[in-house]
């Protein structure tokens, strides 16, 4: 991934995460902002929504947070 982000990093962070913001697309889906800490100590979010069958979820984004 074009952040140094390993898949073993995304799943850290999304399991051991929080959900930080909750918005709605155009087509009214919610989608979810999920802040989590990956191996190292990295703050990682994760943009995602459940898929239209409801049985997975699917990830817009992923991305390393900076210094706020």
């Amino acid at each position: 991934m074009a952040d140094g982000l390993t898949e073993d990093d995304v799943e850290e962070s999304v399991l051991n995460g929080q959900i930080v913001r909750v918005q709605t697309d155009h087509l009214g889906r919610r989608r979810y902002t999920i802040e989590g800490t990956a191996a190292g100590g990295r703050r990682v979010r994760t943009v995602c929504r459940y898929s239209d069958a409801g049985d997975r979820i699917v990830m817009i984004t992923v991305y390393e947070v900076g210094e706020e």
